[in-house]
């Protein structure tokens, strides 16, 4: 991860915290994920990039951890809903739909697994900032 230092905002941190929370309300089946429509960082991230087509880069998550929401899990729970759920029964794969939530325990798992990685960043970056 990077060495974040200065660059941690309070914004930053709370979307952190929204979206542990918004995965731990998925986890439950309590909610579900619509891409960057509901992603609280997502959300924030739209908000401050200075060029809105490309707001991963400004994402709390890549910027504190050095690497996208992807490599926390997020893709391989998309990917166990679209191939194990939403295929099969020749549902609609866009993320924006609403159909990806919990199906089964593998589901549960995975987006538990989201939890624990964000969970890691924000740790990380409420870390005291180490002198160089």
């Amino acid at each position: 991860m990077k060495d974040v230092g200065m660059i941690v905002t309070e914004k930053r941190l709370q979307a952190l915290r929204d979206s542990i929370y918004h995965w731990e309300r998925i986890s439950e089946g309590l909610d579900v994920t619509k891409g960057s429509i509901n992603c609280p960082c997502c959300i924030l991230a739209e908000k401050e990039a200075p060029i809105p087509i490309n707001y991963c880069s400004d994402c709390p998550i890549g910027f504190l951890s050095g690497r996208g929401c992807g490599n926390l899990g997020y893709d391989e729970f998309m990917m166990h809903v679209m191939k194990n759920h939403l295929e099969p029964l020749g549902l609609n794969r866009n993320p924006r739909s609403g159909f990806y939530h919990i199906y089964c325990e593998e589901c549960r798992a995975l987006a538990t697994i989201v939890v624990q990685n964000i969970k890691k960043v924000l740790e990380r970056a409420e870390a005291p900032a180490r002198p160089w």
